[in-house]
């Protein structure tokens, strides 16, 4: 698991309660700087099964260095930054760039014209 935790710790707890629920082990390699990325894959303990890149400025900027990193080292890789399913990540799962922009625009639209937060629909 890489995880910057600059944006906080919001996906990596998730992501432990789901593995503790699931008896799958966790490795969390903390990135914090782009230069972090080689040093820290190469530091591992042991070789993993597979590496989930939680989502974090550093992780969207590096993505495509990131997947090529996992194929290069034969990893399975997950994110949820479509960058890393261009260069070839096994599972990526986000929304659309575009379209999550067009539903930013209507909330903010939405307050701008009155609405109050807690009323607009999620979804």
């Amino acid at each position: 698991m890489l995880w910057d935790p600059g944006p906080g710790p919001t996906h990596l707890q998730a992501v432990r309660s789901v593995a503790k629920l699931s008896n799958i082990k966790l490795q969390v390699l903390e990135v914090r700087d782009p230069g972090d990325l080689e040093k820290v894959l190469a530091a591992l303990r042991r070789p993993p099964q597979a590496v989930n890149f939680l989502p974090s400025l550093i992780i969207y900027a590096q993505s495509m260095r990131l997947a090529g990193l996992a194929l290069k080292r034969c990893l399975p890789a997950t994110s949820l930054v479509h960058h890393c399913a261009i260069a070839g990540s096994e599972l990526v799962y986000c929304p659309k760039p575009g379209r999550s922009v067009e539903r930013h625009a209507v909330v903010v639209a939405n307050i701008l014209i009155g609405a109050k937060p807690a009323e607009i629909p999620v979804g």
